[in-house]
């Protein structure tokens, strides 16, 4: 079968395996990037929460041997242990005293979301976005988000400004900034010791997320964070933008060649990071005398771009 096929069948197997009253529609879904996802739509009765199924990696296990029935029974025992955010948390998203906890921030690109942005309050940070969403907290610890657009912030009454401000302090709370050295993350998949993966005499690459490891770049803009990792460092910082869930941070030096890890973060991004993920093709700078941020200039020691404070 062909994927269109494939989505037929599963579609039609997977509605025989649930329980009555609830349905199974096919959609596509606008993920970040304008990146443009096929999936299912699983409602129960009027519910406005519903989980949503990415197609394609399935179509990738029927390609693989495995038939659609067996994939969407697969599938209906997941559905079936999987606790969704309650209506009752959306029926509320208007009444801003019970949702305001709930707001926090993230990081996007600004080049590949010009038609999101338009819909949607946001504030730049370099050549990027920061945007806002509702973050809900199922109990089965799957987390449930919602995008705060230009209706809803006026429906509380909230400017970008007065969003971030909240976010501010909500975000560091949610998701907790978790920074690790690359030698010490890879170590812990190739169960190795850390020590036999460090270069002598060779500046040391660390890891900034946070601790679900998605939408971790944002970490970037929690109050100390970076101020820190440069004082322990004693050093000013280059950032290179891996993805929109990591940044990786490097001590900067007169030896640190700019133009050469910049054409890094371009590679990486063109080779191994989804489109859906992409952050930025820059290199960034934190001056920690300025605490400010800046985008590096290739071919050169000056920084170009505009300066963005943060506190220490």
């Amino acid at each position: 079968m062909d994927r269109s096929s494939f989505f037929d069948a599963l579609q039609t197997e997977l509605a025989a395996s649930l329980p009555d009253g609830v349905s199974v529609s096919f959609q596509q879904v606008q993920k970040n990037n304008g990146v443009i996802l096929d999936a299912l739509c699983v409602r129960t009765g009027a519910s406005v929460c519903s989980p949503v199924i990415y197609l394609d990696p399935l179509y990738e296990q029927y390609r693989s041997g495995r038939s659609a029935a067996v994939i969407a029974r697969a599938v209906a025992e997941r559905l079936d242990g999987c606790d969704s955010a309650s209506d009752s948390d959306f029926d509320n998203i208007r009444n801003l005293e019970i949702v305001k906890s709930r707001i926090a921030y993230r990081l996007i690109s600004v080049c590949k979301n010009e038609s999101l942005l338009s819909e949607i309050p946001w504030i730049p940070f370099l050549d990027l976005a920061v945007v806002f969403y509702l973050r809900f907290e199922p109990q089965d610890g799957y987390a449930v988000s919602m995008c705060i657009n230009h209706g809803l912030a006026r429906s509380w009454g909230l400017t970008a400004d007065d969003l971030f401000a909240i976010a501010s302090e909500n975000t560091p709370e949610l998701l907790p900034a978790k920074t690790e050295s690359l030698s010490e993350l890879m170590a812990g998949y190739l169960h190795v010791d850390p020590d036999t993966l460090r270069a002598p005499g060779v500046p040391e690459l660390h890891v900034l997320s946070n601790v679900t490891g998605i939408y971790g770049a944002a970490c970037l803009l929690y109050d100390g964070v970076i101020g820190e990792f440069a004082r322990k460092a004693d050093a000013d910082l280059l950032i290179l933008p891996s993805s929109v869930h990591e940044v990786m941070l490097l001590a900067d030096s007169p030896d640190s060649d700019h133009e050469s890890l910049r054409d890094t973060v371009r590679s990486v991004n063109g080779e191994a990071v989804p489109p859906e993920d992409f952050l930025s093709d820059e290199l960034y700078r934190y001056d920690r005398s300025t605490r400010s941020f800046t985008v590096v200039c290739p071919g050169s020691r000056d920084e170009a771009g505009k300066d963005v404070k943060t506190s220490p």
